[in-house]
This record gives structure tokens, sequence and C-alpha cells, in this order.
């Protein structure tokens, strides 16, 4: 076992307050709510490569930014107090933003990708929200009184695997799954 990012760790390979990490074939990125930022490390080696953002509401800065993940060239962030997801570079250069429309995102707490969509945890809207990944759009929500079979009444974490959509429901001790894709 080894430790990345640890109090040993040069200063700026340093993590503050971690709460999300993600991994593809060369790097691991953690996102870190204690100063907002996020940090990208060498997958290999464990090496720090750099670090980004800072605290703010512009593009490239984050007020809590939480769950994040890795896919291709780019990174989405859940950018909790912004209300909304950021996808960027992984130098952190900024590409779009997903869910800052007028009430889509309440606090985004995680995000899950497959090919097509992005699913985003808001867990204080008690909701999932399912996005184009590739411009955006909106597409549809699965809340729990909406008769769908999903029951997670604040939804916090996610993952996605053979189809399915895995939800952790940080207020009851379960996992809720669906099917993923446009027609949950």
């Amino acid at each position: 076992m080894r430790s990345i990012g640890g109090e040993n760790e040069e200063t700026d390979a340093r993590l503050h307050g971690p709460v999300g990490v993600s991994v593809d074939r060369e790097h691991l990125a953690v996102s870190c709510c204690e100063g907002d930022y996020i940090s990208i490390f060498d997958k290999a080696s464990g090496r720090f490569v750099r670090r980004f953002g800072s605290t703010g509401m512009g593009h490239g800065r984050f007020y809590g930014p939480c769950g994040l993940a890795l896919h291709g060239q780019h990174m989405y962030v859940a950018d909790k107090l912004n209300r909304r997801v950021q996808v960027l570079t992984k130098e952190g250069d900024f590409v779009r933003t997903i869910g800052s429309a007028s009430g889509q995102l309440v606090g985004p707490d995680d995000i899950a990708l497959d090919e097509d969509f992005a699913y985003v945890c808001d867990a204080n809207s008690e909701r999932v929200q399912i996005f184009s990944k590739d411009d955006g759009a909106y597409v549809r929500e699965v809340r729990q009184d909406a008769g769908n079979g999903f029951r997670a009444l604040r939804p916090g974490c996610i993952a996605l695997h053979g189809g399915g959509v895995y939800i952790v429901d940080e207020n009851n001790p379960r996992v809720s799954v669906f099917r993923g894709g446009p027609a949950v």
C-alpha cells in the first residue's frame, strides 16, 4: 500500500479536505474542499503533477468541489456550492458548465459518466439528474416520487457498472440501483 498527497509530501502535493477521487489510465485526480482545488497525480508513480482552481464563482474556480470523473481529455467536477458541474481539461482549462440553469442543480455531490450521459447526484434536491455528456443539455431526472422504483431520499454517491446506476442513499442504510440511459 502507498499513500498519495499526505503530510510528508511537498507543499503543493498535500491534500486539504479531500472528498472526491477519479482515476484513468494515466492520472489520479482528487478534489479538495478546503482550498477549493483539484490535484492531479501520476497514477503509476503517485508523483504530483499539478494543482489548479481556487475559491470563487468564475470558470475554473470552485466553492466546495466534491465528486469528479475523468473521461478522455476532460474532467467533470461537481462544484457543490456553485450549484453546477464544471467540465475542464486535465490541465484545468475551462470547457463548459453543466446544470447551471436556474434551479437545475441545488448542490451536486457526485458525478458518474457513461459513453453518452453525465449522472449527477443532487442530494439537496433529492434527485439524480441526467445530462448529455457531449453538450451538457438536460435530459431528465430520477427522483423518489416519480414512480420509477428509485428510493434514495438523499443521493450522495454514484457509480455505474454494466448498464446499472448505483446510488448511495445518505439518509438510509441502502444502495438504490436502476438501469441507465435517458429512459430511466
